[in-house]
């Protein structure tokens, strides 16, 4: 049962409570409040959370809108963890477009997409093998997808899977945009050896959306934030055993322990 969820059955609780129910700090709940109350689904006063009427949280897209030299930071970071000794697979999604021409330096790297927009950046950029999945044209006129997609990704050799999302939810499950990408990212996630995504909210989504079942962080080895990501996010970072990577000062790639 999620905080909002507690709030909502008892009609008002105080942070210190709410902290004994769910085991973690009073900073942390706090902060959680925080979140909840611009997202409308309660409201706090004097030491306590009171529910609102309120049932689905109103997802800011500025908070998703991530600092432009940071995001140019982020990735030319992730770029440098990038190998070409094996298959790379570039997702879906603006974000992870644009690490292409920052991958120039591996001769040898063998690049998968399910983009076309992104051949032609490719073709510009890379000297390396080029490999395009098969599937159905989008709306967009440039993102593949649908079940020929999915089918095209498994005859695949896929060593490291680059993605994005839009946050991660207090289950540990990723937000994706849409149903078509979710569903391809689940695949990718299973198909691949390793993957690294890239997150583009650095507050932790507060409710579990439909969109991120079966999409959890446990599958990823690296998680990668243009922003230092809050409270309740870095420790559920650190209870699914995540670790702070070395890198340069602004960045926050966070990697699983044992990969």
């Amino acid at each position: 049962m999620t905080l909002a969820e507690i709030v909502r059955r008892q009609g008002e609780m105080r942070v210190e409570d709410l902290a004994q129910v769910l085991g973690v700090s009073a900073v942390t709940i706090r902060s959680d409040l925080n979140y909840l109350e611009e997202q409308g689904l309660l409201i706090r006063s004097f030491g306590k959370a009171l529910a609102t009427n309120q049932l689905t949280p109103k997802f800011n897209r500025e908070q998703a809108t991530p600092n432009k030299a940071h995001t140019a930071l982020m990735l030319r970071t992730v770029a440098n963890l990038v190998q070409d000794d094996g298959p790379l697979l570039i997702g879906q999604g603006n974000l992870v477009k644009q690490i292409i021409p920052l991958l120039n330096c591996l001769h040898d790297l063998q690049l998968i997409l399910c983009d076309i927009d992104a051949i032609a950046l490719a073709r510009q950029c890379l000297d390396g093998k080029i490999n395009l999945l098969a599937g159905t044209l989008g709306a967009d006129g440039s993102t593949l997808g649908g079940p020929k997609l999915i089918q095209s990704l498994k005859c695949e050799l896929v060593d490291t899977y680059l993605c994005e999302a839009k946050a991660i939810d207090v289950k540990g499950n990723l937000i994706i945009d849409e149903r078509s990408s979710s569903e391809f990212t689940q695949a990718a996630l299973i198909h691949a050896r390793q993957t690294i995504t890239f997150i583009h909210s650095h507050n932790m989504a507060h409710t579990t959306f439909t969109e991120s079942a079966n999409l959890s962080i446990a599958r990823i080895g690296t998680i990668a934030f243009s922003e230092r990501p809050d409270i309740g996010c870095r420790e559920l970072l650190t209870r699914l055993g995540f670790r702070l990577h070395p890198g340069p000062t602004g960045t926050f790639i966070f990697k699983q322990s044992q990969v």
